[in-house]
């Protein structure tokens, strides 16, 4: 599986990610990371190669950050990546000049796989498709009699025109402009990190559990975890030491499913969820209202300010359960 190598190209960055390289500093970095847990001690020299012959496919990660006379823009690059062992914090800055000005980077530990990237290059999802990309070829190096022929000569995915389009370009359509004011929301406390480092916290938890939980609730995943997240903070901090403020979630939200594009580029959003006190006391509320503020805000996004599909917008019980809830307490 061998890619010839594509003529250097450049483009502009996309709608979000003109704020990162401004913004981004050994103190904020805008690095995330991803991580595949593999059922073996990950092999180095397996993984080199994984790498090497997975990037040709993804333009959108083959490149590197130039600096324009008035705007920042990503060129290809010519150089290998090379993957390194985890030894730092995670989502440490990303020095251009230690990864052979890559704007990632693939780390291993053990059986783990980390792909660390700047913000500037993709969103989580887009980050997702290289790393089981990266993966999949890794399998397929390790145990070549797990795959057909056919397999091995196949990538797992390689990017079309339209996958490094700017989404937000693309379906964006003037509205007017609207304004709303958010209550002041509760701010957590707690202790900093040496140098303003950052931790791992790692959870496991059954899937299959946690879907029947959601359906009990009558909530997706990521509106169940929000809301897990939300009732935390208040048990751990509101409920003790009495404050009155709500609490507030910062929510990223995928805009691919609601616009029908696969762009490998960012295209998200962002949801500021307000929990008002009067939810606190159960569980319940609190799952219903997530899906409301979720709710209200795809079909705000579908049908004013960007132009997408509404077909597949619908309000689920939890999510009328909520609107019913807020309701009755403003």
């Amino acid at each position: 599986m061998k890619k010839r190598a594509a003529p250097t190209r450049w483009h502009k960055l996309d709608n979000t990610a003109n704020i990162f390289p401004v913004v981004a500093s050994r103190r904020y970095s805008n690095v995330f990371r991803l991580t595949a847990v593999m059922r073996e001690a990950v092999d180095p020299a397996l993984l080199q190669q994984a790498l090497e012959q997975t990037l040709p496919y993804f333009a959108a990660f083959n490149v590197r950050l130039r600096h324009g006379l008035f705007w920042n823009y990503l060129e290809t690059n010519r150089a290998t990546p090379q993957v390194l062992p985890e030894q730092d914090a995670p989502c440490r800055y990303i020095d251009p000049v230690e990864t052979g000005r890559f704007l990632f980077r693939v780390l291993y530990y053990g059986s783990r796989v980390h792909l660390e990237t700047f913000h500037v290059l993709t969103d989580g999802t887009g980050a997702m498709q290289f790393l089981k990309a990266v993966c999949y070829r890794y399998c397929q190096l390790a145990h070549p009699d797990a795959f057909t022929p056919e397999q091995l000569a196949t990538p797992y995915g390689t990017e079309t025109a339209g996958e490094v389009q700017d989404g937000y370009l693309k379906h964006y359509v003037p509205a007017k402009s609207k304004t709303f004011r958010e209550p002041g929301a509760y701010h957590l406390r707690g202790e900093h990190r040496i140098a303003g480092g950052l931790g791992v916290a790692t959870a496991l938890m059954p899937v299959d559990a946690l879907k029947a939980e959601c359906r009990r609730f009558g909530a997706t995943v990521g509106e169940y975890l929000t809301a897990a997240i939300a009732y935390g903070v208040y048990e751990e901090y509101t409920a003790c030491n009495g404050a009155k403020r709500p609490v507030s979630i910062f929510v990223p939200v995928n805009l691919r499913p609601i616009f029908g594009t696969e762009t490998s580029l960012n295209f998200f959003s962002n949801l500021t969820i307000i929990l008002p006190l009067a939810l606190w006391g159960s569980f319940a509320p609190l799952a219903a209202a997530v899906g409301y503020w979720l709710a209200v805000w795809y079909a705000d996004r579908q049908l004013g300010g960007m132009s997408g599909d509404v077909s597949g917008f619908a309000l689920t019980l939890g999510e009328l359960w909520g609107l019913a809830v807020l309701t009755l307490v403003r």
